[in-house]
């Protein structure tokens, strides 16, 4: 069985790999932990990389609500206090990234690195209110199949495309210049090249 936390009120999974400081990954909407499995093997000899999975994604339960990036957020810092983490790596890949900023803004004190992967406008991203209340209205149906089924056939395929690439593409990925952002008090968090990554 996979390990999950109950957090929050949802049994999120997570998986970990690996020792020294932590590096917790966030994936972007309708993405899995699994959409790290290039990353984390290169990385894992040297920090403790953790993969999640956001409610209602991949591996953790699906609830009928607490789908906003605030909950999110909340959901990350509850699954760090439930692993013990004072301090983290937070790095979010696109909806990820709006989680991460969302840290850096409410939970600076908690981040030693925030790194941001494509993230989402820091404003949102505006769609057809359509589509949220047809989502709103599977969920509350309980309708999990018709909910997941496209995001499926989309992880299934960046799979496939992930699996092609070799792991030392995506070291040498690592190994160049990284964006990342870091956040003072309450400033709005802003990407800076770095060059204090450690490698």
């Amino acid at each position: 069985m996979s390990p999950t936390r109950r957090i929050n009120g949802v049994e999120r999974f997570y998986e970990e790999r690996g020792a020294g400081s932590t590096i917790l990954f966030d994936h972007g909407y309708t993405g899995s932990h699994d959409g790290w499995e290039p990353v984390v093997p290169t990385l894992a000899d040297r920090y403790r990389c953790i993969v999640m999975d956001a409610r209602g994604a991949g591996d953790s339960e699906r609830p009928a609500g607490g789908y906003s990036v605030a909950q999110y957020a909340a959901d990350v810092i509850g699954m760090a206090d439930a692993l013990g983490l004072d301090r983290f790596t937070c790095v979010g890949h696109s909806m990820g990234g709006g989680i991460g900023m969302w840290l850096g803004l409410e939970h600076a004190h908690r981040l030693e690195r925030l790194v941001l992967v494509a993230p989402i406008p820091a404003d949102g991203i505006q769609s057809d209110p359509a589509l949220h209340a047809r989502a709103a209205e599977q969920r509350a149906a309980g309708d999990a199949t018709a909910c997941s089924r496209s995001a499926e056939r989309w992880r299934h395929a960046r799979r496939k495309s992930m699996k092609a690439a070799p792991a030392e593409a995506w070291s040498a990925r690592l190994q160049s210049p990284t964006v990342t952002s870091s956040t003072h008090g309450r400033q709005c968090a802003t990407s800076a090249w770095a060059t204090d990554w450690p490698r």
